[in-house]
């Protein structure tokens, strides 16, 4: 799976959504067996803008499996894009780090599996300026 790209506003939350595949095109989902079996995840978020954007700005601890996939693909008003669904899906608060409008953010989820090892899932976005009063 490639980078997925996107935006969002300065000060609000980001959803990342994704049709996260495994490396033989099964969908990594929480509960799932075999294929589709995930013992871990975290999240890594990067600056793009900043002096080492190799360095992560926030690292998360081990998150529950549930807050970031599905049990089941799924399709509802997140999700337009076929009439798989997705699987991946993780709102990350605006209070997690404090995004700087204009900067690009790198988000990157460390998958642990027992049958394909760690998969790196990755979403790239935009932080929209806002002029505030």
């Amino acid at each position: 799976m490639g980078i997925v790209y996107g935006e969002f506003d300065e000060g609000a939350d980001i959803y990342n959504v994704s049709q996260a595949q495994t490396p033989n095109q099964a969908y990594p989902l929480s509960g799932g067996a075999s294929d589709a079996a995930i013992t871990s995840v975290t999240l890594s978020i990067y600056d793009l803008q900043s002096s080492d954007p190799s360095t992560a700005i926030y690292t998360s601890g081990s998150l529950t499996v549930s807050t970031v996939f599905k049990a089941a693909l799924t399709l509802d008003g997140y999700w337009s894009d076929d009439t798989t669904g997705y699987n991946l899906f993780n709102r990350v608060v605006a209070s997690t780090f404090e995004a700087v409008g204009g900067h690009t953010y790198r988000f990157e989820y460390k998958v642990v599996t027992p049958n394909f090892g760690d998969l790196f899932y990755k979403f790239e976005k935009f932080c929209r300026p806002t002029i505030r009063a």
